[in-house]
């Protein structure tokens, strides 16, 4: 049975996923991922262009105090707008995905 198909761990600290190389490869890891992530959106892509977004929405709306950039994705007002929004979070998805491909580093709840 997959972990997916399985029950939750139990109780409130779950184990979780730890590299070969302990916290020290975990910490390198994610540094890897988190240069990789900010690279991607220097560029313009991945998450800047949902953030972009939730920020154009937001300055349509006439807001006027700083808000998150994701509650302007929420402002999404017709069917246009929205399919925007589903373009732009793929887009995040997929130079996050990038980003954890290049710093090898995909974590699991459960240890398999």
């Amino acid at each position: 049975m997959s972990p997916i198909e399985g029950e939750a761990p139990q109780g409130d600290n779950p184990p979780l996923f730890e590299p070969d190389g302990g916290i020290t490869e975990l910490v390198r890891c994610m540094d890897k991922v988190n240069s990789m992530t900010t690279e991607i959106t220097r560029h313009g892509v991945g998450q800047a262009i949902a953030v972009e977004l939730g920020v154009a929405f937001s300055r349509g709306a006439g807001v006027s105090t700083p808000e998150l950039f994701l509650q302007g994705l929420g402002r999404a007002a017709n069917k246009p707008e929205r399919k925007r929004v589903a373009a732009a979070t793929r887009e995040w998805v997929d130079g996050d995905t990038a980003a954890r491909l290049a710093g090898s580093c995909y974590c699991s709840l459960v240890r398999l």
